[in-house]
């Protein structure tokens, strides 16, 4: 049995997931559950990509965002800061993206990001969540 659902609120299906140690609830806005299923090795493989390279995205993050003024932190330590707080996949023309939204426990961060993991464009920062604002 399947254990995606639709989440009428959100208007998109959903599917519980680890990353980071910490279950999530990932989210995909597509019009059909089918779409999902066509498609679930190529997500599964992106989501274990941002699962196992929590240290890289840190230095991404470190390298493209603003802190709040703060001293710089070792990527490393910083990574152990981090958590994901959303998750959404978005299904493209065949391509496969996840968009994740991450906190930081240290305060180097003044508010949550969010972020965009694709095979062709490998990370990025997207900007703070919930903002239009340039990095």
């Amino acid at each position: 049995m399947s254990q995606i659902k639709y989440n009428e609120k959100q208007e998109a299906f959903e599917l519980p997931y680890k990353l980071w140690d910490k279950d999530v609830t990932v989210l995909f806005y597509v019009e059909e559950e089918q779409e999902i299923m066509d498609n679930i090795a190529v997500i599964a493989d992106a989501l274990a990509k941002v699962d196992r390279n929590l240290e890289k995205i840190a230095e991404v993050i470190l390298r493209d965002a603003k802190g709040c003024g703060k001293l710089r932190p070792d990527p490393k330590e910083f990574s152990k800061a981090l958590s994901i707080t959303d998750t959404f996949v978005e299904l493209d023309e065949g391509e496969v993206y996840i968009r994740f939204v991450v906190a930081d426990s240290s305060g180097y961060l003044k508010d949550r990001l969010e972020l965009e993991y694709g095979e062709s464009i490998g990370v990025e920062v997207i900007g703070w969540y919930g903002e239009e604002l340039g990095l």
